[in-house]
């Protein structure tokens, strides 16, 4: 999913980036990061194209780190962040700069969360299909405890898609001096 952020992100011609992290050692933060970072290795981009804080998942966090970002000596033209909560507080710290949103900086999102559809601009995200996902984590459970169970644990992919809302759809035209 961090991958396909990055590219959609990559591929609207930006460059410099910031990401809020989630929590350490919460696996699938640190997966979208990594992802991330793959799609931009694979632009030829390395990890000095991105300034990170380190947010807890909530607006507070998502507002303070997005502070602290932009007010690094860095310029950036597109923000990631690892949930929809912490994207919003991202949004608010952007609008008290002034800053257009996708104009000036894109941001982006993960969950899709219904927060992601009614913040202003409305935001790109990650659609993470949690009913298939409770689902097929029951069928496990199930078909674990009717089998064998010592057997280790496994794990199922489910897919992903990202939606593309008005946060990130303009080109990057600010670029970093």
């Amino acid at each position: 999913a961090g991958h396909d952020i990055g590219t959609h992100l990559l591929a609207k011609g930006h460059r410099s980036f910031g990401f809020i992290k989630g929590l350490q050692d919460h696996k699938s933060a640190e997966e979208r990061y990594d992802g991330f970072l793959d799609a931009l290795h694979e632009a030829g981009l390395g990890p000095d194209a991105v300034t990170h804080e380190r947010g807890t998942f909530n607006y507070r966090s998502g507002h303070d780190c997005a502070q602290r970002i932009l007010s690094s000596s860095r310029r950036i033209t597109a923000l990631v962040c690892a949930n929809d909560d912490m994207a919003a507080g991202a949004l608010l710290a952007m609008h008290k700069l002034g800053l257009r949103i996708p104009e000036d900086i894109a941001v982006t999102g993960f969950d899709d969360t219904p927060v992601s559809g009614v913040v202003w601009p409305p935001l790109t995200t990650i659609h993470q299909p949690l009913r298939d996902i409770g689902k097929r984590a029951v069928e496990l459970l199930i078909e674990r405890a009717a089998d064998a169970p010592d057997t280790p644990a496994c794990r199922a992919f489910v897919p992903h898609r990202l939606v593309v809302r008005e946060s990130s759809v303009a080109l990057a035209t600010h670029l970093p001096a």
